[in-house]
């Protein structure tokens, strides 16, 4: 049998974690949903860039926060085999620039700006 004084502090104690849980929820930010394969946009503030990837010719990613969220978008090392506008430019952004990137939706969620009708990488500051 569980006694009213202890019953009170398991209501209160889960009362304490629910509300805990719904305050860290609602400070989350989700990532835009965009389906894989389609042309995609994403708009911000550019947060951190990796261009370490294109040392063994992977992509060089740059999280742009978004009004939607966080997005990483993809360049891929190769830049002479990639005619999108703007790509050639991407070694002289920066964190704290402003930046519109246009490319295809990966299944992770990642634009890749590269070859594809659309594709664009813009310096907006």
């Amino acid at each position: 049998m569980i006694r009213p004084a202890t019953l009170a502090r398991h209501v209160s104690f889960a009362a304490a974690l629910s509300v805990a849980a719904f305050a860290l929820a609602g400070c989350q930010t989700a990532a835009p949903a965009v389906e894989a394969g389609t042309q995609t946009t994403a708009e911000g503030r550019v947060v951190a860039i990796d261009r370490d990837p294109w040392a063994y010719d992977g992509n060089a990613t740059m999280q742009v926060d978004t009004a939607s969220g966080p997005v990483t978008v993809e360049i891929p090392a190769r830049l002479n085999l990639c005619p999108a506008p703007g790509v050639d430019a991407f070694p002289e952004i920066e964190v704290g620039d402003q930046v519109r990137a246009s490319g295809e939706a990966g299944t992770d969620g990642h634009i890749t700006v590269c070859n594809g009708t659309g594709h664009a990488l813009q310096r907006l500051d």
